[in-house]
Order: C-alpha cells, then structure tokens, then sequence
C-alpha cells in the first residue's frame, strides 16, 4: 500500500500516471489524503481521478492544514481495519 498526501497537484504529471500505472499493475493500492483548505475541493477530485488506485482506494479529505491530524489517524484506522470506500471528509 502506498498513502499519498498533499495540498495540491504533480509538477510531474506524466510521471504521476506511469508510477500510479505500474504500482497498481503490480497489485498496489493508492490511498490519498488531500488537504482542501478554503473548500476547495479541485484537490480532492484531482487525487481522486489521478492519484488513488488499485482495490479497494479511497480518499480521506482534510478540510484543512488543522484537520490534517485527525484525517490521518481516520484514514490509518480504516486502513488497519481493512475498510474502503469513497471519499470521506474530515
């Protein structure tokens, strides 16, 4: 499993998709925790559309820099847990 977090988008969004293209060939899932200050959600729907792949990928969105440590422990619980979903703000 590979966790991806970070408040905006690739510099290198090429090299972006052949790296998620090979992990998630190779049976890697790519989780992603997006951090949407000011309700900006264009973050969210990038990670979700070029970053997240692989079964059972899911996103757990921070709202926020603050809300940041609460969307990591939400988003490692789910994962221990062993659960997916869609994204899931926090």
């Amino acid at each position: 499993m590979i966790d991806v977090s970070g408040d905006g988008t690739s510099l290198e969004p090429g090299l972006l998709a052949v790296a998620r293209d090979i992990a998630v060939a190779g049976g890697i899932t790519i989780n992603g925790l997006p951090i949407c200050e000011d309700g900006k959600t264009a973050v969210a729907d990038y990670y979700a559309a070029k970053v997240i792949g692989g079964l059972g990928a899911f996103l757990v969105v921070a709202d926020a820099f603050r809300s940041f440590p609460i969307a990591i422990r939400r988003k490692l619980a789910l994962e221990i847990a062993g659960e997916t979903g869609d994204e899931m703000p926090v």
